[in-house]
């Protein structure tokens, strides 16, 4: 792996690239690959660009003012009664169709126990 500079006469800039040499077995040679790190300024400092170097517009905006603890803490409060009443309500919920369920399970066996109860009096009608 090798750091190489690069100078871009139409940009009068000088970028760093990352370099790395690698066989490329179906092509029967070798190859680089180079990856660009950053730029030189005007007094040799690498400056980072891409991804990995680029802040974004938030990290570049320190002006804004930043919420305070009481005022964060009310927001989160809010958020957790907010989703602490959903939650009940969902709870609620559950348990009225889990008792819908039982309901639905016991008319099921009354009905279960009604059709045995022909199929037998069918098989005795047929029998005689």
């Amino acid at each position: 792996m090798a750091i190489i500079r690069n100078y871009d006469p139409r940009a009068k800039t000088t970028y760093v690239y990352e370099s790395k040499g690698y066989y490329d077995r179906e092509a029967h040679k070798t190859k680089t690959k180079r990856k660009l790190i950053g730029k030189l300024d005007e007094n040799g400092n690498l400056v980072p660009t891409g991804k990995r170097g680029r802040h974004s517009a938030k990290q570049a905006d320190d002006t804004t003012e930043k919420p305070s603890y009481e005022e964060e803490a009310a927001k989160y409060k809010d958020l957790y009664e907010r989703y602490r009443k959903d939650s009940d309500l969902k709870e609620e919920r559950i348990q009225a169709l889990m008792s819908e369920v039982d309901a639905e399970r016991k008319a099921r066996k009354e009905c279960e126990k009604v059709l045995r109860k022909m199929v037998e009096i069918g098989n005795a009608y047929n029998q005689q």
